[in-house]
């Protein structure tokens, strides 16, 4: 399913986010509703009892299987993944067909710690292993952060490949306008999917209030017709998530089983009206 044209109308498109057992969830998911899947890879590394059914090797996903830099030290090739590691071709691809059997489409995602996931490797490693997935997703998220130059491969490969890319943030703490502005006005140039702003709010009130206060970059955004996908992040977040309809986001992500950030509400919860 290569697509990067799925439009929102009126509602937005709700997102179920995959954490732990890929092939329960997947099902799971599109039984809640959700209309697309994040595969959170970053998250699902130290599964193994659902991989082993699944077909995958005993322990291919263990605790050790991410080392200090994100993967095994060999892990990487020359021709970026040769020696595939623990973390391996063999893994990813095997995972993303067991979530294919839901028939929704793929986001792939792998998140850095500095943007609040759990892959701890350098930019590089990061760049390598997005570009290998990108093949096997509909839509791929790349973090807005990354170096220019990896930004524009990865664009160009998704191109290549008839997949959408999405550029994310996820600031510990807002960011002021100029910066965000910044920030937008690079990614637009990409012409993504959609994008994702995702800052860490300690209450609702001063989350609301930030979102309000951006209204002149969300009317770039708007005016270019460019999809953003506004969501609050802190374990008081969650009564803000629903309020973002009111900011005309394209997208919000839901749970399935297992949070993937303080303050997500499940897929059943979003689906609500």
């Amino acid at each position: 399913m290569k697509t990067n044209s799925l439009k929102c109308n009126n509602m937005p498109i709700i997102i179920g986010t995959i954490t732990e057992k890929p092939k329960d969830s997947a099902i799971s998911a599109k039984k809640q509703g959700a209309d697309m899947i994040e595969i959170r890879y970053d998250m699902l590394h130290g599964e193994k009892n659902n991989f082993r059914k699944s077909g995958l090797r005993k322990n291919s996903l263990g605790k050790n299987s991410l080392g200090k830099n994100g993967l095994r030290k060999n892990c990487l090739g020359k021709n970026g993944f040769e020696k595939s590691g623990e973390y391996s071709c063999f893994e990813i691809t095997s995972i993303t067909d067991i979530v294919k059997e839901a028939g929704l489409p793929i986001i792939g995602t792998i998140r850095s710690n500095k943007e609040g996931g759990k892959f701890s490797g350098n930019q590089k490693t990061l760049f390598n292993l997005i570009k290998f997935i990108i093949p096997h997703v509909d839509f791929v998220d790349i973090e807005i952060r990354m170096k220019n130059k990896y930004i524009r491969e990865l664009n160009k490969c998704a191109k290549q490949n008839g997949v959408g890319i999405i550029l994310s943030s996820h600031p510990k703490t807002p960011e002021k306008n100029r910066v965000l502005k910044k920030h937008i006005n690079k990614a637009m140039k990409y012409e993504p999917y959609f994008i994702k702003i995702a800052p860490k709010f300690n209450s609702c009130s001063s989350g609301f209030a930030y979102f309000k206060s951006i209204g002149n970059i969300r009317k770039i955004m708007d005016d270019k017709k460019q999809l953003y996908c506004l969501v609050p992040v802190g374990k008081n977040a969650a009564s803000l998530r629903k309020e973002m309809k009111k900011f005309n986001t394209s997208h919000m992500y839901g749970a399935i089983t297992k949070k993937a950030a303080p303050g997500q509400l499940s897929v059943e919860e979003l689906k609500i009206k």
